[in-house]
Parts: C-alpha cells; sequence; structure tokens
C-alpha cells in the first residue's frame, strides 16, 4: 500500500510539474501526510476514499485479531479499533486491488512522461551544443 500510495503523490508532483523520485518522496514524506495531500485533490480522493489508515497500520504491524468463530477481523492502530466482518474485509480488500491495477496503470504513464521529459531535456541540451 505504501508504494499505491507514494505513486500517486509522484504521479500528483509530476502534473503540478514538480518532480521528485521514488526514493525522495519515500525518504522524506510519510504515508499519512501523503495520504491527506491527495484526499485534497478531487481525482485522488476518489482513489483514496476506502484507504483507511488503521486497517494498514495494523497490517503491517501484526496488532489485528482474527475471531473465526463470529466471522471477524478487528485492526488495532493506537487508539483506533476496526472490527470488519469477513465479508467486508473481502470488499475491502476486492477495491484496494482494483485502486493497486488502477495505480500500476498510472505508474506507467508516470514512467513514460518522465522518459519524455528526459528526452525533452536532452533535446534542449543538444540544441544549445549546436
Amino acid at each position: 500500500m505504501e508504494t499505491f500510495v507514494i505513486i500517486l503523490y509522484g504521479v500528483n508532483l509530476l502534473i503540478n510539474h514538480k518532480y521528485k523520485s521514488f526514493d525522495e518522496i519515500k525518504n522524506n514524506f510519510t504515508v499519512g501526510n501523503m495520504v491527506k495531500s491527495l484526499k485534497k485533490v478531487e481525482q485522488f480522493e476518489k482513489l483514496l476514499g476506502m484507504y483507511t489508515p488503521t486497517i494498514r497500520n495494523s497490517v503491517i504491524h501484526i496488532s489485528y485479531q482474527i475471531d473465526p468463530l463470529n466471522k471477524t477481523l478487528e485492526f488495532s492502530d493506537k487508539k483506533t479499533k476496526i472490527l470488519l466482518s469477513f465479508e467486508e474485509f473481502i470488499l475491502y480488500v476486492q477495491e484496494m486491488t482494483r485502486c493497486a491495477i488502477l495505480v500500476s496503470q498510472l505508474e506507467r504513464e508516470y514512467n513514460y512522461l518522465r522518459l519524455l521529459e528526459y528526452k525533452q531535456k536532452r533535446d534542449l541540451i543538444l540544441k544549445m551544443k549546436d
């Protein structure tokens, strides 16, 4: 999920004519701050609407509990708890998977735009040498 957010954040920067590498973004911004920033942008808010930091943090820090008798999962992060039925969790994962697939397509476009930007810069440099 972290990669998903970093790519979206990078695409948003590129749209706004700013560029930072994947590593620059990963090392200088927290996932939470990136999500807050992206949720302010209409196009990205729709993609991140279901994203729940509590579930993400709970999974990463292994602070969840499975109740097979009641068919529920409880996700805990700091003071926040979320209880989902198995069915709700499956729907959540399906929706997040759809978003991840879309982001992988965006990543391809992002890489293409970076390559195009590189080509334009290279062409400018070559023109200056002539």
